[in-house]
C-alpha cells in the first residue's frame, strides 16, 4: 500500500511541475484569424459539445468557408513552450441541408509551423474522426488553413503538452461498443453519414432524430428490422442518383456479413449495382434485379476504418421507374467469431415455409415478392379475403389470383407483366386456372409463360373467346415461381387472369374444395340473362372506334328498365336481350384506327399450333390439350377478324354446366344495304350466318337475313359452362340482330338433330326465312372460288367439270315436313331415311366426342440418354390409357355395321316411293317429290360419313399401334399404357431450349 501511495505522489508532483493541461481552442486566443469558431464550455454564443462526422467532442474549432473567397484560417502564438500538439480532425456533422448532398465533397487542410508544413491532408465529407499527434518543439506561431473545399473542417480535442507530459489520446466515442467481438451496424454503430433524400433510410425501430426510418423492409415476403433502405431512380434533368451510408469500423473488424434483396416490389424492370467499400476502395460490385432472391454476403473487411454501402448505377428502368434494395442484418465480427454465417441464397423464406401443410393456397398464403404489369398491385391481386373482391374469367369469380395486365409506354415501348413467387424449393406441383379477363372487351389473345426457378415449364396461347383451362405442372423443388405476359406492344392488350392457385409438397390434389366460386341458383328453367347477369364476353367490331363515344351497353340490354330497350324496326321494343352485328371497315379504317395495326387475333385449332415443343419437358402436358378435338367441330376456322379486315360479332356466356337446353328468338332490328355500285344495288337480303357453340362444339348454324321474321330456335347445349353466339361476317356488312326471350332448360331436347360439325358443313336454313330460296344457304354465297382455266382448254367443258366436282362436294341436310304423305312406300322411305339420319349422326357424336392431343416430352436417363415421353391428353390434362383409346376405337368402327344394314335396306324402298308420287294429291304432290329425290343422297352421305369414320379410326389405331410397338424399357423403368418411352430418332435432338426432365422422377402413369 505505501509502495502504491508514493508511485501516486510522484505522478502527481510531476504533473504539477509540468504544469496543469493547456487547451488550444480555450486557453490561448489567436493572434489572427478568418471564419475561424472556437468551441469549448463556457464559449459565449457557442455549444459546449461539436460534432465531428456526428460524434460529440469538446474543446475545438471549425474553419468555414461560408461563401468567402479568402481561405479559412487561424493562428496562435505558442512561443515555444510546447513539444506535442495532438487533436482529432474530420468534417462536421451535417446540417439538414447538407444530408441531402452527396458524399464526393473533399477539404485540404495545412498546419504550418513558423511557417513549415507539418500536415497537408484531404478531409473527405465521409470520413470518420481522425487523431493526429504533431511536433510543435520550439514553434512560435502554430497556423492552421483550410486550404480547398466547400465545407466547414473541425478540429477537436485541441491539446498542448509540454515537454515531460506525456501524451493521452482522446476518449473513443464508441469505447463501449467497438470492443464487443460482433457488433450490429445500425442499432450499435451507426452510420456517421447517410444520404437522406429518400435514397437511403435507416431499417430500425429506434427513433433516430432528424432522420425517417423505416421500422421494416419486406425481401422474398420476409421482414426484416435492421438495415438500410438503398434506392435508385433516374431524375429528368439530374441523371442518375442513389443512396449510401458510412460506418467507422476502426480497423477492429476482420468479416462483414449482411442480406441484400430487392424489396418487394411492383417493379419497373429496374436493376441497381450494390457497391460496398472500404477506406474508398470497392470490396463489393453485385447488381441486384426486382426479382432476385435474398442473398447472404460475407466480406473480408481486416484493415477496414470506414465501410460504405452505395445505391449504384440504375439500369433498364421502364418510365423512369426506379427501384430500391434492401441491405439488412448487416454484423461486423472479430477474429475468431463463431456467429459468421454462411455465403449464399438467404434461408429465411425456406425456414417460414417449412412449416405450412403440404397443400397450399398459394395467394392467401405466400404473396408475390416481385410484380409487374400496368395495374396497381392493389387492383390485381386477389388474396381471397371476401368473395365481393374478386376477378371474373370466363363468366366465373375468383377471389384468389392475380390479373396479368401488359401495356404499352407513351414512346410506344412494351410492358410486359409477371408475378414472381418465392417458394424456397418447398413444393413440388403447382395447379392453376388460366383464362382472359371477362368484360375486358379487348379483342386479343397472348402467351402464359410459366417459370421455375430459370426453366420455362409452360408457354401457350390464351385466346380471349377459349373456355378457362386447368394446369398442373411440376415444380421440382424450384425456387422462384414465376407466371408471366409477354405482351404485343399494342396500346389495348387482353388481360389474363390465373386464378385458383396451389402448390403441392407430393402428388397434386383436387383443387375444388379450396376454393369458393359463387353460382346463382338454377332453377329448372330460367332466362339466360337473368341467370347470367350479362355476357363475359361481348364484341361488336363496328362500336369500338376510338372516334365514336358508342357506348357497349347499346348492344345489350339487361330487362331492369322498359325504357331501356331495343327499338325494333316495326316499332315494337325489346328490353332483354343482346345485339350483334358484323362490319366490314371501309378502305380508310376510320371505324377502327387500333385494329388497322392490330389485326393480330386467329382462332385455331391447338392441334395445329400447339405442339410438345411449345411445353417445356417438365410438364409432360400439352399447352392445348383437349382444345383440339372441340375445335375441330367448327371453331378452328373462325376469325372474329378475317384477312380483310371484316369483323365478326361474338356474344358469350357461361350457363355453370347445369342446362341441357337453350331457346332463344332472333330478329332483325335495322338492315344494312351496300352502297349501289354503278347503279346496281347489292343483294338487300344480305344474309348472314349464326353459328352457335356450347363449350366450343357446334350446336346450332342458321342462316339469317334482313328480311327475315322473328324466328325460334331450341339447341342443346348439353350442360356447358361456355354458350357462345358467333355471327360470321361475310362480304358485306350485316343488319343488325337481337337474340332474345333466351330461355335456358335443364331438360333435354328430344329428336335432337346435331348441325353437321365436319368440314365444309352446309348451313342449316331457317323455315320462317322470306328471303329467296337460293338466298337462303348462307354457304352457296361465300364458297365459289375463282376459276382458272389453262390456255387451250374449252370454257364449257371446264365449267361442266367445275360444276361436277362442286356437287359432288356438297353436303346435304335431311329435312322434311311435319305431315305425312298418305302414300305407305313414301312415308315408310321417310321413317328409315330419319332412323339412318339419327343413328349416324349419334354414332358419329360418340365416336369423335372423344379427342386428344399426342404430347412429346423429352426426358434423361441416369446413364446421359435422351428419351421422348409420348402419351394422350385429354381436355382435362389427363393423360389417356393408350389400349383403351384403341379399343374405344376398334367399338366405334364395328358400331357402323347395323347402321349400313337399315341404309341398305331402305336404299330399297326408293324405287317404290318414286312409284308413289304419282299418288300424291294437293299440296302433297308439291312437298313431298323434293323429300324423295333427297332421300338416297341423305342416305348415302351417311354410308360415306360411317366410312370415313371407320377410316379415320383404323388409320388412328394403326398409329397407335406404331407407337406401342416403337416403346422401350429403359432400365428398370418400363413403358406403360399411359407413357410410352421412345429412343430418337438418327440424328434428332431435344428442341434448343427445352429443359430436360430426369426419367426417374417423370411420372409414368
Amino acid at each position: 500500500m505505501r509502495r502504491i501511495f508514493l508511485t501516486t505522489l510522484m505522478a502527481c508532483l510531476a504533473l504539477y511541475s509540468a504544469g496543469a493541461q493547456v487547451i488550444l481552442s480555450k486557453d490561448l486566443k489567436p493572434v489572427d484569424s478568418h471564419r475561424y469558431y472556437p468551441r469549448y464550455p463556457g464559449v459565449q454564443g457557442s455549444d459546449d459539445v461539436m460534432y465531428i462526422a456526428s460524434f460529440p467532442y469538446t474543446n475545438g474549432f471549425s474553419l468555414q468557408r461560408m461563401y468567402s473567397n479568402q481561405n479559412p484560417f487561424v493562428k496562435f502564438s505558442l512561443k515555444g513552450q510546447y513539444e506535442k500538439f495532438s487533436f482529432v480532425m474530420g468534417p462536421g456533422r451535417l446540417s439538414d441541408d447538407r444530408w441531402k448532398a452527396g458524399d464526393k465533397d473533399t477539404e485540404i487542410v495545412i498546419i504550418k509551423a513558423d511557417g513549415r508544413r507539418i500536415l497537408d491532408e484531404v478531409v473527405h465529407c465521409w470520413d470518420a474522426p481522425r487523431e493526429f499527434v504533431l511536433d510543435v518543439t520550439g514553434v512560435d506561431i502554430l497556423e492552421f488553413e483550410h486550404f480547398s473545399g466547400e465545407n466547414g473542417v473541425y478540429f477537436g480535442v485541441t491539446k498542448l503538452w509540454k515537454k515531460g507530459q506525456p501524451v493521452v489520446h482522446s476518449r473513443n466515442p464508441l469505447d463501449k461498443i467497438i470492443d464487443k467481438d460482433k457488433v450490429k451496424l445500425v442499432e450499435e454503430l451507426r452510420p456517421h453519414l447517410i444520404c437522406h433524400r429518400g435514397w437511403s433510410k435507416p431499417i430500425t425501430t429506434e427513433n433516430w432524430s432528424g432522420i425517417d426510418e423505416e421500422e421494416y423492409i419486406s425481401i422474398n415476403r420476409v421482414k426484416y428490422t435492421s438495415g438500410l433502405a438503398l434506392s435508385a431512380s433516374m431524375e429528368l434533368g439530374e441523371g442518375i442518383s442513389g443512396g449510401f451510408a458510412y460506418f467507422w469500423l476502426q480497423k477492429k473488424f476482420d468479416k462483414l456479413s449482411f442480406i441484400v434483396g430487392p424489396r418487394d416490389n411492383k417493379s419497373s424492370g429496374a436493376k441497381s449495382w450494390l457497391v460496398v467499400k472500404g477506406d474508398g476502395k470497392i470490396l463489393l460490385e453485385k447488381l441486384v434485379s426486382q426479382t432476385d432472391l435474398a442473398e447472404v454476403v460475407v466480406l473480408d473487411v481486416t484493415g477496414v476504418n470506414v465501410v460504405s454501402f452505395h445505391c449504384g448505377e440504375l439500369e433498364n428502368s421502364q418510365f423512369l421507374g426506379g427501384m430500391t434494395y434492401g441491405v439488412v442484418d448487416i454484423y461486423a465480427y472479430k477474429n475468431g467469431c463463431r456467429d459468421i454465417p454462411v455465403a449464399g441464397l438467404s434461408s429465411a423464406t425456406k425456414s417460414r415455409l417449412a412449416q405450412l401443410p403440404n397443400a397450399v393456397k398459394l395467394c392467401s398464403t405466400i404473396p408475390p415478392y416481385s410484380v409487374q404489369g400496368i395495374a396497381d398491385y392493389n387492383n390485381s391481386y386477389f388474396d381471397g379475403a371476401s368473395s365481393h373482391y374478386h376477378f371474373s374469367m370466363g363468366g366465373e369469380q375468383f377471389d384468389e389470383g392475380f390479373i396479368l395486365t401488359t401495356g404499352s409506354t407513351f414512346m410506344d415501348g412494351n410492358i410486359s407483366s409477371y408475378y414472381a413467387f418465392d417458394l424456397a424449393g418447398e413444393f413440388d406441383y403447382v395447379s392453376f386456372t388460366v383464362g382472359t379477363l371477362s368484360k375486358h372487351r379487348v379483342l386479343g389473345e397472348d402467351r402464359i409463360l410459366v417459370f421455375a426457378d430459370d426453366n420455362l415449364i409452360l408457354d401457350t396461347d390464351v385466346h380471349c373467346l377459349w373456355p378457362n383451362q386447368q394446369f398442373t405442372l411440376p415444380l421440382a423443388k424450384c425456387r422462384v415461381l414465376k407466371f408471366a405476359k409477354p405482351g404485343n406492344g399494342e396500346n389495348k392488350q387482353t388481360y389474363l387472369g390465373i386464378g385458383d392457385l396451389m402448390v403441392f409438397r407430393g402428388e397434386p390434389q383436387d383443387s375444388s374444395p379450396y376454393f369458393y366460386h359463387p353460382r346463382p341458383e338454377s332453377p329448372e328453367t330460367v332466362d339466360l340473362i337473368d341467370y347470367c347477369k350479362a355476357p363475359y364476353f361481348h364484341y361488336v367490331g363496328r362500336y369500338l372506334s376510338n372516334l365514336t363515344n358508342f357506348d357497349f351497353n347499346d348492344c345489350f340490354k339487361n330487362g331492369s328498365s322498359m325504357r331501356e330497350a331495343f327499338v325494333m324496326k316495326d316499332g315494337s321494343r325489346i328490353s332483354k336481350g343482346i345485339m350483334l352485328e358484323t362490319n366490314v371497315p371501309p378502305a380508310l379504317v376510320f371505324e377502327d384506327i387500333d385494329l388497322n395495326t392490330a389485326i393480330f387475333l386467329f382462332i385455331v385449332g391447338a392441334g395445329s399450333s400447339i405442339s410438345a415443343s411449345n411445353v417445356a419437358a417438365a410438364t409432360g402436358i400439352s399447352a392445348g390439350a383437349g382444345l383440339a378435338g372441340a375445335m375441330a367441330a367448327g371453331y378452328s376456322a373462325l376469325n372474329l377478324v378475317g384477312d380483310k379486315g371484316h369483323q365478326s360479332a361474338v356474344a358469350a356466356f357461361n350457363p355453370f354446366g347445369e342446362y341441357e337446353t337453350l331457346t332463344f328468338t332472333v330478329a332483325n332490328k335495322s338492315e344494312y344495304v351496300e352502297e349501289p355500285i354503278l347503279g346496281v344495288r347489292n343483294d338487300p337480303a344480305n344474309p348472314v350466318r349464326l353459328m352457335v357453340f356450347a363449350d366450343m362444339r357446334l350446336v346450332g348454324d342458321f342462316a339469317l337475313s334482313n328480311f327475315m321474321t322473328p324466328t325460334t330456335w331450341s339447341v342443346p347445349i348439353n350442360r356447358c359452362s361456355q354458350l357462345v353466339f358467333w355471327l360470321q361476317c361475310g362480304d358485306t356488312r350485316s343488319g343488325q340482330y337481337v337474340l332474345y326471350d333466351m330461355e335456358l332448360s335443364k331438360a333435354p331436347l328430344q329428336n335432337v338433330i346435331y348441325p353437321d360439325y365436319r368440314p365444309a358443313a352446309a348451313a342449316t336454313v331457317p323455315a320462317a326465312a322470306s328471303a329467296p330460296a337460293e338466298d337462303n344457304n348462307i354457304l352457296s354465297s361465300q364458297q365459289g372460288d375463282d376459276e382458272v382455266r389453262p390456255a387451250g382448254v374449252n370454257s364449257n367443258a371446264s365449267k361442266k367439270k367445275a360444276k361436277k366436282e362442286k356437287k359432288a362436294k356438297e353436303r346435304v341436310v335431311w329435312a322434311h315436313p311435319n305431315t305425312i304423305s298418305h302414300v305407305n312406300a313414301i312415308d315408310q322411305l321417310v321413317r328409315d331415311v330419319d332412323e339412318v339420319w339419327d343413328l349416324t349422326n349419334v354414332c358419329l357424336d360418340r365416336a369423335y366426342y372423344q379427342s386428344y392431343n399426342i404430347t412429346e416430352t423429352y426426358v434423361q436417363s441416369q446413364s446421359g440418354r435422351i428419351f421422348k415421353a409420348v402419351s394422350l391428353v385429354n381436355a382435362a390434362g389427363e393423360r389417356l390409357n393408350i389400349k383403351d383409346v384403341m379399343a374405344f376405337n376398334e367399338e366405334a368402327a364395328s358400331s357402323t355395321t347395323p347402321i349400313e344394314l337399315k341404309i341398305a335396306a331402305a336404299l330399297v324402298g326408293v324405287p317404290a316411293a318414286n312409284l308413289g308420287i304419282i299418288s300424291l294429291d294437293g299440296n302433297r304432290m308439291f312437298d313431298y317429290p323434293p323429300v324423295v329425290r333427297l332421300a338416297p343422297k341423305a342416305l348415302n352421305q351417311c354410308s360415306a360419313d360411317l366410312s370415313q369414320m371407320v377410316s379415320d379410326k383404323q388409320k388412328e389405331n394403326e398409329m397407335l399401334q406404331g407407337l406401342l410397338d416403337k416403346a422401350v424399357d429403359v432400365g428398370n423403368i418400363a413403358s406403360t399404357d399411359y407413357v410410352l418411352l421412345m429412343p430418337l430418332n438418327r440424328g434428332e435432338k431435344a428442341p434448343d431450349g427445352n429443359t430436360l426432365q430426369r426419367l426417374e422422377y417423370y411420372r409414368m402413369y
